[in-house]
């Protein structure tokens, strides 16, 4: 019984270290994908500068009146703000015309007008300079230190979306050059990733692929493509990108030296692979 559980123990261990070494392929989010992720957090970090630049202005301004009120009195700074108009209701208001009794109207003396009215007229207009009074608000230091806490929060969260869109760009950057050196035929900078992937030698890698189809992909008839597969060994199990045409030299490089880091090299390419390797 222990052996046997010792055996189930070495099995699951195998199962484990398998899985970890197999790449994702499957799982690999498509170029389309991450354009998509590219567009939306390109707009999620433009509308989040824009709140940061909104805030931004609301400190500043807070931070201009604190000062203002801290050097000068409530009294004076309502006086500042408001400027000439003030002064403007002032003048109105003493002027001799303006503050005139209400029998002196002449639509009173016409008798169009009764007095009380025309008096209740004017107490109104000389009641319209207390109105004119804006309210205040003066910011606190809290409320000063609240913003500076929010500003930081913004700038923290734009710079994390700043590094995500550098990130998607950069990898979409990355797949657009393969895509087009795969298109082009040009097999050895592919090579190179590919062998700096799975750490096999890149030299040695070109050097089957060259003994294999001489660089061709659409070379072989029975076998197929760069490195040479039968089409049922190309779709099996162990290939990540079975699903892929056997004549995308790109998913070809990427499975042989997936298979080479495996060790199957010399049971798939038993008269190359000696020579390449």
């Amino acid at each position: 019984m222990r052996r046997c559980r010792a055996w189930i123990g070495v099995i699951l261990l195998l199962v484990t270290a398998t899985a970890a070494l197999a790449p994702a392929a499957s799982a690999e989010t498509s170029t389309a994908e991450l354009r998509a992720k590219l567009r939306s957090s390109r707009q999620a970090l433009r509308a989040k500068r824009a709140r940061l630049k909104l805030v931004r202005a609301d400190l500043e301004a807070a931070r201009r009146l604190f000062a203002l009120y801290a050097e000068t009195p409530l009294e004076d700074v309502i006086e500042d703000v408001v400027g000439d108009e003030l002064s403007v209701t002032d003048d109105a208001a003493t002027d001799e015309t303006a503050v005139a009794d209400a029998t002196d109207d002449p639509a009173v003396s016409d008798g169009t007008v009764d007095a009380t009215v025309a008096d209740a007229a004017l107490v109104d207009a000389s009641g319209t300079q207390a109105d004119l009074l804006p309210e205040v608000v003066v910011p606190s230091a809290d409320d000063i230190a609240a913003l500076e806490r929010r500003v930081a929060r913004l700038k923290a969260s734009a710079r994390g979306w700043r590094e995500r869109v550098e990130d998607l760009a950069r990898r979409v950057r990355r797949r657009e050059r393969i895509a087009e050196w795969n298109r082009r035929g040009e097999w050895r900078p592919l090579i190179e990733l590919a062998a700096r992937r799975y750490g096999v030698n890149a030299a040695a890698l070109h050097r089957l692929m060259m003994y294999e189809s001489g660089g061709r992909r659409t070379a072989g008839t029975t076998y197929k493509g760069l490195f040479q597969y039968l089409p049922s060994t190309w779709q099996a199990s162990w290939n990540p990108w079975g699903d892929a045409s056997i004549y995308n030299g790109w998913a070809q490089i990427r499975a042989t030296a997936y298979a080479i880091k495996r060790g199957c090299g010399p049971s798939m390419w038993p008269s190359t692979y000696p020579r390449a390797f």
